[in-house]
Protein backbone atom coordinates (compact mmCIF):
# COMPACT_ATOMS: atom_id res chain seq x y z
CA UNK A 1 0.00 0.00 0.00
CA UNK A 2 2.92 2.93 1.06
CA UNK A 3 6.23 2.86 -1.26
CA UNK A 4 9.11 3.84 1.05
CA UNK A 5 10.65 6.92 -0.63
CA UNK A 6 14.43 5.55 0.71
CA UNK A 7 15.82 4.72 3.73
CA UNK A 8 18.05 5.77 7.03
CA UNK A 9 21.52 4.90 7.86
CA UNK A 10 22.05 5.45 11.37
CA UNK A 11 24.23 3.96 14.10
CA UNK A 12 21.71 1.61 15.98
CA UNK A 13 21.03 -1.87 15.18
CA UNK A 14 18.17 -2.85 17.43
CA UNK A 15 15.31 -0.71 18.95
CA UNK A 16 16.50 -0.74 22.02
CA UNK A 17 20.02 0.34 21.21
CA UNK A 18 17.95 3.71 19.85
CA UNK A 19 17.04 6.53 22.50
CA UNK A 20 13.47 6.15 23.39
CA UNK A 21 12.82 10.04 21.74
CA UNK A 22 15.26 11.48 18.76
CA UNK A 23 15.45 14.71 20.79
CA UNK A 24 16.92 13.40 23.98
CA UNK A 25 20.64 12.91 21.89
CA UNK A 26 22.05 14.28 18.93
CA UNK A 27 22.40 10.94 17.18
CA UNK A 28 23.21 11.02 13.43
CA UNK A 29 21.62 9.47 10.53
CA UNK A 30 21.51 9.66 6.88
CA UNK A 31 18.52 9.54 4.45
CA UNK A 32 19.24 8.38 1.33
CA UNK A 33 16.06 9.07 -1.22
CA UNK A 34 14.69 6.69 -3.84
CA UNK A 35 15.77 7.95 -7.30
CA UNK A 36 14.22 10.72 -9.00
CA UNK A 37 12.74 11.74 -5.32
CA UNK A 38 16.03 13.56 -5.58
CA UNK A 39 14.34 16.55 -6.79
CA UNK A 40 11.52 16.33 -4.22
CA UNK A 41 14.20 18.05 -1.71
CA UNK A 42 14.13 21.59 -3.26
CA UNK A 43 13.37 23.88 -0.67
CA UNK A 44 14.67 22.29 2.52
CA UNK A 45 17.76 23.29 4.19
CA UNK A 46 20.40 22.86 6.16
CA UNK A 47 19.62 24.12 9.72
CA UNK A 48 15.57 23.15 9.41
CA UNK A 49 13.63 20.76 11.23
CA UNK A 50 11.67 18.04 9.09
CA UNK A 51 9.26 15.32 10.65
CA UNK A 52 10.70 12.19 9.29
CA UNK A 53 8.23 9.59 8.68
CA UNK A 54 9.51 6.18 8.98
CA UNK A 55 8.04 2.25 9.16
CA UNK A 56 9.04 0.67 12.19
CA UNK A 57 9.34 -3.07 10.50
CA UNK A 58 10.63 -4.82 13.61
CA UNK A 59 8.16 -3.48 15.70
CA UNK A 60 5.73 -5.81 17.89
CA UNK A 61 2.67 -5.25 16.24
CA UNK A 62 0.25 -7.01 19.11
CA UNK A 63 1.35 -5.17 21.88
CA UNK A 64 -1.39 -3.10 23.30
CA UNK A 65 -0.68 -2.03 26.77
CA UNK A 66 2.19 -0.65 27.94
CA UNK A 67 3.97 -0.26 31.73
CA UNK A 68 2.35 -3.11 33.35
CA UNK A 69 -0.94 -2.75 31.29
CA UNK A 70 -1.02 1.11 32.89
CA UNK A 71 -1.47 2.71 29.47
CA UNK A 72 -3.04 1.90 25.84
CA UNK A 73 -0.13 1.66 23.22
CA UNK A 74 -1.74 4.75 21.62
CA UNK A 75 -1.08 6.69 25.04
CA UNK A 76 2.63 6.11 23.63
CA UNK A 77 4.97 6.90 21.27
CA UNK A 78 6.55 3.63 21.28
CA UNK A 79 7.00 1.61 17.81
CA UNK A 80 5.46 -1.27 18.89
CA UNK A 81 1.63 -1.05 18.03
CA UNK A 82 -0.67 -2.40 15.70
CA UNK A 83 0.50 -0.36 12.72
CA UNK A 84 4.24 0.96 13.02
CA UNK A 85 4.58 4.16 11.67
CA UNK A 86 6.34 6.60 13.47
CA UNK A 87 7.49 10.10 13.03
CA UNK A 88 10.92 11.87 14.52
CA UNK A 89 11.38 15.13 14.40
CA UNK A 90 15.38 15.60 13.13
CA UNK A 91 17.29 18.56 12.05
CA UNK A 92 19.23 18.75 8.51
CA UNK A 93 22.94 19.04 9.18
CA UNK A 94 23.49 18.66 5.46
CA UNK A 95 21.79 18.10 1.94
CA UNK A 96 23.89 16.44 -1.03
CA UNK A 97 21.81 14.74 -4.08
CA UNK A 98 19.79 12.78 -2.59
CA UNK A 99 20.82 12.33 0.61
CA UNK A 100 19.90 14.31 3.42
CA UNK A 101 22.06 14.23 6.53
CA UNK A 102 20.07 14.56 10.48
CA UNK A 103 20.70 14.54 13.59
CA UNK A 104 18.46 13.79 16.75
CA UNK A 105 17.56 9.86 14.85
CA UNK A 106 15.62 7.15 16.59
CA UNK A 107 14.95 4.62 13.95
CA UNK A 108 17.17 1.51 13.59
CA UNK A 109 19.09 1.05 10.39
CA UNK A 110 18.08 0.87 7.16
CA UNK A 111 14.77 2.11 8.40
CA UNK A 112 11.86 1.99 5.29
CA UNK A 113 11.18 6.00 5.49
CA UNK A 114 7.47 6.81 4.13
CA UNK A 115 7.46 10.56 4.38
CA UNK A 116 9.54 14.05 4.98
CA UNK A 117 7.76 16.86 6.15
CA UNK A 118 8.80 20.67 6.85
CA UNK A 119 8.38 20.49 10.88
CA UNK A 120 5.11 22.03 11.66
CA UNK A 121 4.89 23.92 15.33
CA UNK A 122 1.07 25.19 14.86
CA UNK A 123 -1.24 27.85 14.08
CA UNK A 124 0.80 30.40 14.30
CA UNK A 125 3.15 28.87 11.46
CA UNK A 126 0.19 27.56 9.20
CA UNK A 127 -1.30 31.47 8.79
CA UNK A 128 1.70 32.73 8.24
CA UNK A 129 2.29 30.53 6.04
CA UNK A 130 -0.89 31.24 4.40
CA UNK A 131 -0.01 35.06 4.45
CA UNK A 132 2.77 34.43 2.23
CA UNK A 133 1.45 32.19 -0.34
CA UNK A 134 -1.14 34.96 -0.79
CA UNK A 135 1.01 37.86 -0.79
CA UNK A 136 1.43 39.19 -4.47
CA UNK A 137 4.82 38.33 -5.63
CA UNK A 138 7.40 41.08 -6.92
CA UNK A 139 9.52 40.41 -9.67
CA UNK A 140 12.81 40.75 -8.43
CA UNK A 141 13.54 43.24 -11.66
CA UNK A 142 10.99 45.26 -10.45
CA UNK A 143 11.93 49.03 -10.40
CA UNK A 144 10.77 50.48 -6.07
CA UNK A 145 11.34 53.78 -6.73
Amino acid sequence: MLDPIGTVETPFDTFSDAPSQGFLADHQGKITLRSPLDHAIKGLAEGELIDVVWYADGADRSLLRLNNGEKGVFATRSQDRPNPVSITRCEITAIEKNEISIKGVDMIDETPILDIKPAFNGPRQERSQQRELSAPSIPKSANLD
